[in-house]
């Protein structure tokens, strides 16, 4: 899965889509730099408006996969429920 992310000056960053091929992202974000480019100050993107200048880049990154998003210990823990061998 590739993101699409708008990085911003002040650190921020502000996904725009998620893209199951790299062809699929790079076409979004040509696209939202094309419309970027031609709106009025203060462009919105999502919820926000965004401060003219404050956009740094437009970037691609590729998702890792974050099915456990618990702690370690956690995982060890449920892994450790799920073994069906005797201790």
């Amino acid at each position: 899965m590739i993101q699409v992310v708008l990085r911003l000056s002040d650190g921020d960053r502000i996904e725009t889509g998620a893209f199951r091929d790299e062809a699929e992202a790079k076409a979004h974000a040509e696209e939202l730099i094309g419309t970027l480019d031609t709106m009025q100050p203060w462009p919105r993107v999502g919820d926000r408006y965004l401060r003219p200048g404050s956009i740094v880049s437009v970037d691609l990154a590729e998702v890792r996969d974050t099915r456990w998003s618990g702690s370690e210990a956690r995982l060890t823990w449920a892994s450790a429920r799920d073994d069906p061998s005797p201790s």
